[in-house]
């Protein structure tokens, strides 16, 4: 007799376990509404604050995603050419000091800092930005001493 006790245990633990189940979903599932609404209402606010909109308009939660995704993607957008622009002052920035360091020649510096600074005032116009601290100014440009131009022959 104790097997069939053992099974008759083991049934009834494993209903308990369902019912369990069956009462805590919709529990879990009301819980994770909550979590979604809450953390759209906390986009709304910060949108809001962001685009400076008035607190009153009345959103549905489609609109504030979708205002979400807009606004994010905008701010990739400025941050790869920020990016970009940055690593492109510091790599002008790294060859200006290789030259100075390793260039028998001097006259050759010259020439390339007036062709790295043209570049950046032509990459600045047609980013529509303002010259940062970064770029190369005109005492860089000139040579610090009169040098004779080395040749190979």
């Amino acid at each position: 007799m104790a097997p069939f006790a053992l099974q008759k245990s083991h049934r009834e633990s494993s209903l308990s376990i369902r019912e369990n189940s069956k009462i805590r979903k919709p529990m879990m599932e009301k819980m994770r509404r909550d979590r979604i609404n809450g953390s759209i209402e906390r986009l709304k606010t910060l949108l809001q604050t962001s685009m400076k909109q008035q607190s009153g308009l009345k959103l549905d939660k489609a609109d504030i995603l979708e205002m979400t995704v807009s606004f994010l993607k905008q701010q990739a957008v400025a941050n790869t050419h920020l990016g970009h622009r940055q690593g492109f002052v510091q790599c002008l920035e790294e060859a200006r000091r290789y030259l100075s360091r390793h260039s028998p020649q001097r006259s050759v510096e010259p020439c390339a800092m007036e062709n790295f600074q043209r570049t950046t005032t032509s990459s600045r116009t047609l980013q529509g930005t303002t010259p940062n601290s970064a770029t190369i100014s005109r005492k860089q440009i000139t040579p610090s001493s009169p040098a004779t131009m080395w040749r190979p022959w």
